[in-house]
């Protein structure tokens, strides 16, 4: 996206790709999560 990436520009370009395209993230996402809850102690921070 070119431009300024506000979180409103950021929803309204995710919600016009196909569903197929939408869902192509979640997995790998969520294998990555089950990936940290095995170490313990390990903690997910947003920087803002």
């Amino acid at each position: 996206m070119d431009g300024e990436l506000t979180e409103e520009r950021v929803q309204a370009h995710y919600k016009s790709l196909p569903e197929k395209e939408q869902g192509k993230d979640w997995q790998p996402f969520n294998s990555m999560l089950k990936l940290i809850r095995k170490y313990d102690g390990l903690r997910i921070y947003k920087l803002t």
